[in-house]
């Protein structure tokens, strides 16, 4: 008998929020992002005094603008797609995910995600190498094992990351 766990599911605004931000800041971009912003903010303590005050205040604006305007225009654009989004149902079977919203059906097979991330408090079901289906594990409605049990039935474990992620 094939399993079946089907699901209604919206992410709130915090969770699309921890999703872009995760993308945004982690791994070797995220890195250079701040960095450059550390480079900017060292030039602007360096050069204080010796160079006009406007300077100054340019290379520290300059600076902030990854650590902390970024992150507040990413939180707006959360709660942006979180009212542009209504409810998705999924249905996670053994061969694929079908995914249905708004009338519309699309069926995706597990070979054609690249990545399945089981994270803390999402899975996360990569269409592409940034864009993801979310489903928060609080609307899994205790059906927990029943998905990580297909995800370890999938052939290509190699893609399936457990307990990484958001």
């Amino acid at each position: 008998m094939q399993t079946k766990v089907k699901l209604k599911c919206k992410p709130n605004v915090l969770e699309i929020y921890n999703y872009i931000m995760y993308h945004s800041f982690s791994g070797m971009a995220g890195a250079v992002r701040l960095g450059i912003s550390l480079l900017f903010i060292a030039a602007a303590w360096y050069t204080a005094g010796e160079v006009e005050s406007i300077l100054t205040c340019l290379l520290i604006l300059t600076g902030l603008l990854n650590p902390v305007v970024t992150p507040v225009f990413l939180y707006f654009r959360a709660g942006r797609m979180e009212k542009q989004q209504g409810e998705i149902e999924y249905e996670i079977q053994e061969d694929k995910v079908v995914v249905s919203q708004n009338g519309t059906c699309r069926r995706l097979a597990y070979e054609a995600l690249p990545l399945i991330v089981w994270g803390k408090k999402a899975l996360m079901l990569y269409v592409d190498g940034s864009h993801a289906l979310l489903i928060p594990r609080r609307q899994m409605e205790g059906r927990e094992d029943e998905i990580l049990e297909v995800l370890h039935k999938l052939p290509d474990q190699s893609k399936v990351r457990l307990g990484r992620g958001i």
